[in-house]
């Protein structure tokens, strides 16, 4: 969690003009944030020395949440004696999760000594969102508002075939494509 407290004055004006005014902003809120993971792992070793599967699954969750009340009030002068209007409150809501999925594996297969195959898949989705709600003295303004959700998806795949030729000469072929 993270606590908010922050009290500010300002003074300003405007260049070329005499005028002066002042404000100040009260802000108090809290927002928290949590992060869960998990992975489970998977590793197959043949009989056949080199060779091997494995396989990955991790997948992260995080919600968030929070608000801000913001006290609001101006003044026509720098000592604030003259109020502008009545102070007013901002209040702004939050709320968001994460989701992130990744799955991928891999297998090696050697050929005999000198060669060898590896191929492998990694797939990943991810889903975001995030709304932002905005209050001014308790009425909505949606015209302030943040909101807004998006998912990602990746697909890649690759091979590879290795050959040691001599003892100073070996060369790989491989190929990859990845969506996106």
């Amino acid at each position: 969690t993270f606590d908010m407290d922050n009290r500010s004055d300002l003074i300003y004006g405007t260049e070329g003009s005499s005028a002066i005014e002042s404000q100040y902003r009260n802000t108090l809120g809290r927002n928290k944030w949590n992060n869960y993971n998990t992975m489970l792992g998977f590793k197959h070793i043949f009989p056949q020395t080199g060779r091997e599967w494995t396989a990955d699954v991790n997948y992260s969750y995080s919600p968030s949440s929070g608000y801000s009340d913001i006290y609001i009030r101006s003044f026509n002068d720098a000592g604030r004696q003259d109020p502008k209007y009545r102070e007013q409150l901002q209040n702004i809501t939050t709320r968001g999760r994460n989701n992130f999925l990744v799955v991928q594996t891999d297998y090696v297969h050697p050929i005999n000594a000198s060669m060898k195959w590896e191929a492998g898949l990694r797939s990943q989705a991810r889903t975001f969102d995030s709304r932002q709600l905005n209050f001014l003295n308790a009425i909505p303004r949606t015209q302030l508002n943040n909101e807004y959700e998006y998912t990602d998806y990746v697909h890649a795949g690759y091979a590879i075939f290795s050959h040691k030729v001599k003892e100073k000469f070996n060369y790989q072929v491989g190929l990859g494509a990845e969506s996106s």
